[in-house]
């Protein structure tokens, strides 16, 4: 509306600003004038321009211009942003987003919802982030809009990243990049690097996170992207105090530091100072470590950031604790117990009961140290945290032993002693959940390799009758018999999967009742039988009752320390009974409970990769390679063809069936 005349003002020199306040003092109750103002003053003036929306938003509400109220609430969001009020990008870019909705113009409603969820991550609301990202990539794959659902995906990874799901974390991103390559948005894959170098760190490989960070800085110094160029410093820095060279971690945090502070980025200086903090805590350096904690103290109490007011507030108290000041440090933990009490998070206020109780205990104070462990121990009990109470019963222990109460000494400490033993025997048995359901897939190995066989025949008699096809009469005759042998074709490739399915289904139903592991093993040098009945009978047991085969990354050095043996002789029995080695006895009977899950319609509420994850499987890719190996089908063949089977044998459709999916969008 008001673009032509701008560029004739601009043509002529004139500040379009105060030309616009000289129309505005002519027409004070037009929202669309004063969206134009604010949308100009947004980034060299941000609280005016909220200023300005405001009454444009109230104007515009009064006259029921939908449009104005939606450019209104998308300037304040904006406006709101460049001063870091997270809570008001929050309420407003909800606002702008369901305003264009209601106007049918949904990428810019995906736009602010965009924004809503960056802003929830900004309050440590993830949960209600993922929500939103969820429904605006929804929204845009509805539209393939990929152009803009590039950072949306990003931004995802990024919370996968901080829910500890790296794979999910790795799948995004790596689509994000893609897309991005694809439309040529090169400038933006810098950030993405930078989220998939900190997965990396965070799964432990330091030289991929690396070359990642690396990547991340090329592009980002190749479009002076200095938000980015700090954001990797910064993330340097982290991997090297992983790496104990505090040193190194110093210097690439004040390099980080420097742009952040050029930037005005007050949530990024917050976290650096923070991890500076850290740094010279470690050092023993206490005073630099305490100046540092105060500032960022101070910046996430400006944001509002109570997640990490109470993560400081918790540091802070121990830092106080290692200088002495034990009064202060008292007083932090009280304040951590009140906002924990707050916020609903448990896990903190147990452990500043404890951390109140330790400060207590180094101070001589006994009788207090026991009421505040009394206090932590109760909270941790009533929530499960059982390593907690654990180390709060030895605590105990030491206390009453210290003030001549040997009774409630010995009782603590028998108390501490069955938990101990409760607590290593569930990690025990978690270690030990994942062999069951390979054992029974593992005895039918050779039975499945020869429906890969059949299979195998099947495409080669299909590829056999299709170059037939080639030599047909010519006209009309070649067509119709190109198009019967195709339907043949089609339907002999649908029967072969459908047997295939079938013998699969059948092989698990007799697996469920075949016969444990026998103890009639030959060549076993060294091992008496009553040993070796026992390893048989613990195999069993850890095979049929708490199916260890679901638990990722078990190594056969982790089973055999469970069974109290050595890797020779479990090698030895699972390679005489079965003929496999450990790693394909390990994944077939992980490929047979997938195929139980599937039967039971369990991915009606699970994607593929969820119940990949269920069964052991660390990845996707390794699931559907296995899952192939084993049953000589990909995860969709067989859920495809198995729905047709019950269709045909019950009459009716068998429910929750579908294809492989991508990711939980919804």
């Amino acid at each position: 509306m008001y673009i032509i005349p701008l560029l004739i003002l601009m043509t002529f020199t004139v500040n379009p600003v105060d030309s616009l306040y000289g129309e505005l003092e002519r027409q004070p109750a037009n929202a669309g004038l004063l969206n134009e103002i604010a949308a100009i003053l947004v980034f060299s003036s941000p609280a005016e321009a909220d200023s300005m929306a405001m009454i444009a938003l109230d104007i515009a509400q009064r006259d029921h211009n939908l449009e104005e109220k939606a450019r209104a609430a998308a300037n304040i969001s904006n406006a709101a942003f460049e001063m870091m009020q997270f809570r008001r990008v929050l309420e407003y870019s909800e606002m702008a987003a369901g305003f264009y909705r209601e106007l049918e113009n949904p990428i810019e409603a995906g736009r602010y919802m965009n924004d809503a969820a960056l802003a929830s991550i900004h309050l440590g609301m993830l949960d209600n982030a993922m929500a939103k990202y969820r429904e605006t990539v929804d929204m845009l794959i509805e539209l393939r809009a990929d152009r803009y659902l590039t950072s949306v995906l990003a931004n995802m990874g990024r919370i996968y990243r901080r829910w500890g799901m790296y794979d999910s974390a790795k799948y995004v991103i790596q689509w994000s990049i893609d897309l991005m390559q694809e439309h040529g948005i090169e400038a933006e894959i810098s950030a993405a690097y930078t989220t998939l170098g900190i997965v990396f760190r965070n799964t432990g490989d330091y030289d991929q996170a690396l070359h990642y960070y690396n990547k991340a800085l090329e592009v980002a110094e190749a479009f002076n992207d200095s938000m980015t160029v700090a954001t990797n410093y910064s993330n340097i820095a982290v991997l090297y105090a992983q790496l104990d060279n505090t040193h190194m971690a110093k210097e690439y945090f004040y390099l980080a530091l420097q742009y952040f502070e050029s930037l005005n980025r007050f949530d990024r200086i917050e976290a650096v100072k923070g991890n500076l903090s850290a740094l010279y805590s470690i050092e023993e350096d206490l005073d630099k470590a305490h100046a540092y904690l105060e500032d960022a103290m101070a910046l996430a109490n400006q944001f509002e950031n109570r997640e990490r007011i109470i993560r400081y507030m918790n540091e802070m108290g121990k830092l106080k604790r290692k200088m002495g000041r034990y009064d202060e440090a008292i007083e932090s933990f009280r304040e951590v117990i009140d906002i924990g009490l707050e916020l609903g998070r448990q896990p903190d206020v147990c452990y500043a009961f404890k951390y109140i109780g330790q400060a207590y205990y180094e101070t001589g104070n006994v009788d207090s140290a026991l009421q505040y462990y009394h206090e932590a121990y109760d909270c941790s009990s009533n929530i499960g945290m059982k390593s907690l109470s654990t180390s709060l019963l030895l605590a105990l222990t030491r206390c009453y032993e210290e003030s001549g109460n040997y009774s409630q000494a010995l009782f603590h400490h028998k108390e501490y002693s069955n938990l101990k033993e409760e607590v290593e025997t569930q990690e025990m048995m978690e270690k030990l959940a994942e062999i069951e359901a390979v054992y029974q897939n593992e005895k039918k190995q050779q039975e499945i390799q020869l429906l890969q066989k059949d299979n195998e025949l099947s495409a080669a008699t299909i590829r056999k009758k299709r170059i037939q096809m080639y030599w047909l009469g010519s006209g009309l005759l070649i067509f119709v018999g190109a198009s019967i042998i195709i339907a043949s074709l089609f339907f002999q490739k649908s029967r072969a999967h459908r047997m295939l399915v079938k013998k699969n289904i059948l092989l698990m139903k007799q697996s469920e009742s075949c016969d444990p592991l026998n103890t009639n093993i030959k060549n076993s040098p060294g091992l008496s039988e009553d040993e070796k009945k026992r390893l048989v009978s613990k195999i069993n047991q850890l095979i049929w009752k708490e199916k260890i085969f679901t638990q990722k990354s078990l190594t056969m050095s982790e089973m055999a320390e469970k069974l109290n043996t050595n890797t020779s002789y479990l090698s030895h029995i699972i390679n005489t009974d079965f003929g496999r080695s450990f790693n394909d006895f390990i994944n077939q009977l992980r490929i047979q409970e997938a195929q139980k899950m599937f039967t039971r319609g369990d991915h009606k509420q699970m994607t593929i990769e969820g119940i990949a994850e269920a069964v052991g499987f660390q990845s996707r890719s390794t699931f559907h390679n296995a899952f192939r190996k084993f049953s000589g089908l990909a995860p969709s063949v067989f859920i495809k063809n198995m729905q047709r089977i019950y269709r045909d044998s019950h009459g009716e459709a068998f429910e929750g069936l579908a294809g492989e999916g991508v990711f939980s969008q919804r």
